[in-house]
């Protein structure tokens, strides 16, 4: 299934564009996570944290759960008026349980300072 026309299906093209604010992009998460849901994965109703690459790293390193600003903004289920997670889309199937907290970038994680 095309994923774009799968969430526009479920949600209006001119809604999430003007929550997000961003391009529509078939590899943003937004559509990927919509994939998952799709197929009928259980994992995202099973999964604790959800961390992009990036996040992965900085929670492997540091121990911190995070989801560094710039990182969240590219997913296009940030929304940039509220300045956090797009919770309202969770009508495409998509729960909002595992989005860890945005914080800002350059933040010290996991309490190492850098020199």
């Amino acid at each position: 299934m095309e994923m774009l026309g799968g969430a526009f299906r479920r949600v209006l093209e001119g809604e999430i564009y003007f929550r997000m604010g961003i391009r529509f992009v078939q590899l943003n998460i937004l559509y990927q996570l919509l994939a998952v849901r799709v197929v009928n994965s259980p994992i995202l109703d099973i999964a604790e944290a959800f961390l992009m690459m990036p996040d992965l790293f900085n929670s492997w390193l540091a121990g911190v759960k995070a989801s560094e600003f710039s990182e969240a903004t590219t997913s296009q289920f940030y929304n940039p008026i509220m300045g956090d997670w797009d919770r309202k889309l969770e009508k495409m199937g998509i729960p909002s349980h595992f989005l860890q907290e945005i914080v800002p970038s350059r933040t010290v994680l996991g309490g190492f300072p850098l020199r």
